[in-house]
C-alpha cells in the first residue's frame, strides 16, 4: 500500500509538472511575438495594444488543468484498488504530456495572432475562438483522464452489499419476535402510578399491530388522495367544510378582506354551521353565502 500511495504521488507531480512545461514553452513563443509586435509599434511611432497580453497568457490555463489532474490523482493516495500506483504514474504522465502539448501549440498560435493583432488592429475575436479550439484538447484530456481514474477507486457497493445481508437478518429477527413478550413489555411499560407510558414504543398500537393492548386514545387519520382532488372520503360535511376552504383561500386577497376579517368570517360561519346533536349539517348554503361576500368585497 506504501509503494501505491508513493506511485500515485508522482503521478500527480508527473501530470502538472509536464502541463507546465508545455505552458511555458507556450507562453514563451507568445511572448516572443509580442514583444516583436511591440517593438515595430515603437519603431513607427503607433501605440502598442496592450490586448496583445491577452494572447501571451492563453497557455497559462493549461497549467491549472494539470493541478486540477494533479489533486484528482493524489485522492487515491491510501484509497486505491492493490497495483493502482504504476497505472496512476503512466496516467500521469501520458495526461501531463497531452496538456502541455496543448499549451505548447497554443502559444505557437497565439505568437501568430500577436503579430496579426499588431498590425492590422483587427480580428480579436476570431484569433481568440481559434485559440480556444487548441485548449479544447487540453480539457478533453483532463476529462478522459478523470474518468479513467474513478476505475482506480475501490468500489464502495461491493462494501455495501456484502453487509446488507446481515442488516436483513438482524432486521428479520427483530420483526419475529414471540407474540407472548408484547404484554410483559406493555406491563413494563408503567411509570410510577401505574398510568401507561406513552414515551415508550410498547405501549402504543397500530393497525394490525398490538390489537390486545389496552389504550384510551384513538388517532384516526382519513386517507388523501395525492393526485391532488383532495380527501379521499365520503362525508358531505367534510367536503363542503373543504370546499369553503379552498374558495376562502382563493379569495383571501380580495379588496377590502383583510386577514383579521378573514378569521371572523371563518369563526362566524362556523359556529352557525355547528351541528346539534343527532342531527345532520348542510353548510352548501353557508359556503354560498360566504362565497358571495368574498366576491363582493
Amino acid at each position: 500500500m506504501e509503494i501505491d500511495s508513493a506511485l500515485c504521488v508522482a503521478g500527480a507531480v508527473s501530470a502538472v509538472g509536464f502541463s507546465a512545461a508545455g505552458s511555458a514553452i507556450g507562453i514563451g513563443k507568445a511572448a516572443c511575438a509580442a514583444i516583436g509586435a511591440w517593438k515595430k509599434c515603437y519603431a513607427q511611432n503607433k501605440q502598442a495594444p496592450y490586448i496583445l497580453f491577452s494572447y501571451v497568457g492563453a497557455p497559462l490555463t493549461q497549467t491549472l488543468y494539470g493541478m486540477i489532474l494533479m489533486f484528482v490523482i493524489l485522492g487515491l493516495v491510501g484509497n486505491c484498488i492493490p497495483g493502482a500506483g504504476v497505472a496512476a504514474v503512466i496516467l500521469g504522465i501520458f495526461a501531463g504530456v497531452g496538456i502541455g502539448a496543448s499549451a505548447a501549440m497554443q502559444g505557437q498560435a497565439a505568437a501568430g495572432a500577436a503579430d496579426s493583432q499588431a498590425e492590422t488592429g483587427k480580428g480579436l475575436a476570431n484569433n481568440m475562438a481559434a485559440l480556444g479550439v487548441v485548449e479544447t484538447v487540453a480539457i478533453f484530456v483532463m476529462v478522459f483522464a478523470m474518468i479513467a481514474i474513478g476505475s482506480l477507486k475501490p468500489k464502495a457497493e461491493a462494501e455495501a452489499e456484502a453487509a446488507e445481508p446481515a442488516a436483513i437478518e438482524q432486521a428479520a429477527e427483530a420483526a419475529e419476535a414471540p407474540a407472548e413478550a408484547a404484554p410483559a413489555a406493555a406491563s413494563a411499560a408503567q411509570s410510577s402510578d401505574g398510568a401507561p407510558d406513552y414515551g415508550a414504543r410498547e405501549s402504543w398500537a397500530y393497525y394490525a399491530l398490538g390489537e390486545d393492548r389496552q389504550v384510551d386514545v384513538f388517532l384516526i387519520c382519513p386517507t388523501v388522495d395525492t393526485s391532488g382532488r383532495g380527501p379521499a372520503t365520503s362525508d358531505k360535511t367534510l367536503d363542503a367544510i373543504m370546499a369553503l376552504r379552498k374558495e376562502i383561500l382563493a379569495h383571501r386577497d380580495a379588496p377590502g378582506l383583510t386577514p383579521k376579517g378573514l378569521k371572523r368570517l371563518k369563526r362566524e360561519q362556523f359556529e352557525a354551521a355547528s351541528p346539534e346533536e343527532g342531527s345532520a349539517v348542510d353548510t352548501s348554503g353557508e359556503a354560498a353565502n360566504v362565497l358571495e361576500f368574498v366576491r363582493q368585497k
